[in-house]
C-alpha cells in the first residue's frame, strides 16, 4: 500500500513538473514570435506628453517607434560629461 502511495506522489510530481515546463515553454515561444512581429513589422505604440501640471499636451501613435536623446543640443558640464533634456522621436510606417 505504501508503494502505491509513492507511485502515486512520484506520478503527481513528474506530472506537475512537466505541465511546468511545457507551459513556461510556451510563454518563451510567444515572446520569441512576439519579438519577431516587432522586428519584422513593427508594434504600435502611443507616446503621449504631459507638462509640469499634469496636462496632456500631445499624443503620437505610429508603428516602428524610435525613441533617443537628441545629442544636437546637449551642454557640456565637464571634460567627459553632457547633459541634454531633448529628445528625437522617429516614427515610422511599418
Amino acid at each position: 500500500m505504501k508503494k502505491c502511495r509513492v507511485k502515486k506522489a512520484t506520478a503527481f510530481v513528474f506530472l506537475m513538473c512537466s505541465m511546468l515546463a511545457v507551459l513556461s515553454g510556451c510563454q518563451n515561444i510567444r515572446m520569441f514570435f512576439k519579438g519577431f512581429e516587432e522586428n519584422f513589422k513593427g508594434l504600435e505604440m502611443s507616446i503621449q506628453t504631459y507638462d509640469e501640471q499634469s496636462q496632456l499636451v500631445d499624443q503620437v501613435v505610429g508603428k516602428s517607434v524610435k525613441i533617443e536623446r537628441d545629442e544636437t543640443f546637449d551642454i557640456q558640464e565637464g571634460e567627459n560629461e553632457k547633459k541634454g533634456d531633448v529628445i528625437q522621436i522617429t516614427i515610422g510606417k511599418h
